[in-house]
């Protein structure tokens, strides 16, 4: 994960322990995208911040849906917010820069689990800040622990 970008004690503990969920990935994948459109500022995953360096980023979620389409497989939807908090609150053009930049590069986010497609994307500039909302559609599959189908899976890795 990039330097500029500040996680919570319960995040880095899921990292550790190797137990992120598919929204921990989406949201990790959205910091990394910012991380590197933005390398010089700070990307919040935890939305209660206090003394911020300013310009900042904050990566957070506004829904999150999910629909059992088979036994087996679900689909989840994450409606994401990125915020942009500018380094003079008064600079309309530091904030529309900072959308045009998001809105023009956010297509597909790479994760450790795969590509993330965004499907629909919006902004608006409120209380001097700039926001982008955006949603993105997931697939999980679940497999059965047979142990079988593990044994399977053993033999076709190796």
């Amino acid at each position: 994960m990039n330097n500029n970008i500040i996680r919570d004690k319960s995040l880095q503990d899921r990292i550790d322990n190797k137990t992120l969920t598919i929204a921990d990935h989406v949201r990790i994948s959205l910091a990394e995208f910012l991380s590197s459109l933005f390398p010089g500022v700070k990307v919040y995953l935890n939305q209660n911040q206090q003394k911020l360096a300013l310009p900042s980023l904050f990566v957070g979620f506004y829904e999150i849906a999910n629909q059992q389409r088979m036994i087996d497989t679900s689909e989840y939807e994450f409606g994401f917010e990125l915020s942009y908090i500018p380094d003079d609150k008064h600079s309309n053009t530091e904030l529309t820069h900072a959308i045009f930049l998001i809105m023009q590069n956010l297509h597909f986010i790479d994760s450790e689990i795969g590509q993330f497609a965004v499907y629909s994307k919006n902004s608006d500039i409120t209380d001097r800040i700039a926001h982008v909302t955006g949603l993105i559609r997931v697939m999980e599959i679940t497999t059965p622990n047979d142990p079988m189908i593990n044994q399977a899976e053993k033999e076709l890795i190796v």
